[in-house]
């Protein structure tokens, strides 16, 4: 009952939003003493079986009530140098790094690959 067709054609922005909302299920469950195992059935519905655990409070965890979102129109100013250093270092961890694209140039030669 949530699919845009009109934006969204194959889906894909919808189960990466239901992923997303998934992995903050299995960080809150974990943060109360439950292990939460995700499974992808083959009619696309996403099946969490809990099972009791230790509580730990992982840093993702935390994050979740400060994550934010907005659908008000984007202003078109640019971001300050400041504000992409906390993004680069916001999405960079262990095995995971962050390209910022900030000239239209950059991004044309990265669609391209």
């Amino acid at each position: 009952s949530r699919r845009c067709p009109a934006v969204d054609p194959d889906d894909h922005h919808l189960f990466v939003s239901l992923c997303c909302a998934t992995e903050n299920l299995a960080q809150a469950a974990l943060a109360n003493g439950l292990k939460a195992n995700a499974l992808l059935q083959t009619n696309n519905h996403i099946v969490c079986n809990l099972e009791l655990t230790k509580a730990i409070e992982s840093p993702m965890f935390r994050a979740i009530a400060q994550r934010k979102c907005t659908r008000a129109d984007y202003d078109g100013k640019p971001l300050t140098n400041d504000e992409l250093r906390l993004l680069e270092r916001a999405g960079t961890g262990d095995g995971v790094s962050v390209r910022l694209l900030t000239e239209r140039p950059a991004w044309k030669a990265c669609s391209s690959t």
